[in-house]
């Protein structure tokens, strides 16, 4: 089963990690088999459905995960491919490589640094490229999600990744040669 890092996105579990886990002895049998539990996109996906996180948290809970969300587990790397010509681009990526996954307003890392190379290079965004998926990187995933007309949610997943232009770079200078 397929690890998922919504476990530690406060959007899910309130303030996250740092607040500290309810117990849910009806489902889990220990706090620690709720976090293990947890820990499983199933998991977090069966206890947002049926209310019982929100309830356990009485009332902490932010904001359910989008559907994008309940169903990949979230970008926390990037991944590089080369290709023939002599170019490389980099894309969001779990830990594992797999380019199939979510961020959104909340997230770190190196995968929103990625996006937001993509954003300031391909689409003449000013944002800062920090690896914080804020406010202003949010809009401009909107901008870019606007021009390669796709829902404008300002959340990144496969048909975001899809369509949105990425910057290619010489593999023998690092500079930009195009976005594709």
């Amino acid at each position: 089963m397929t690890k998922s890092k919504a476990h530690d996105d406060p959007r899910v579990l309130g303030r996250g990690r740092k607040a500290g886990l309810p117990t849910l002895p009806a489902v889990c049998g220990s706090s620690r088999g709720l976090r293990m539990f947890l820990r499983t996109r199933k998991g977090v996906t069966s206890l947002v459905a049926s209310g019982l996180l929100a309830a356990s948290l009485g009332g902490a809970l932010a904001a359910a995960p989008s559907a994008a969300a309940a169903a990949y587990p979230w970008c926390t790397s990037s991944a590089w491919t080369q290709s023939a010509d002599t170019t490389w681009t980099t894309r969001p990526s779990t830990s594992s490589t797999d380019t199939t996954c979510v961020m959104a307003q909340g997230s770190t890392g190196a995968g929103v640094t990625s996006l937001q190379k993509a954003l300031r290079h391909c689409y003449g965004r000013n944002i800062a490229i920090d690896g914080v998926f804020g406010p202003a990187t949010k809009a401009a995933l909107k901008y870019a999600q606007g021009r390669a007309g796709v829902s404008q949610d300002g959340e990144y997943g496969p048909v975001t990744r899809n369509a949105i232009l990425w910057g290619r770079y010489s593999i023998e200078t690092g500079a930009k040669v195009r976005c594709t």
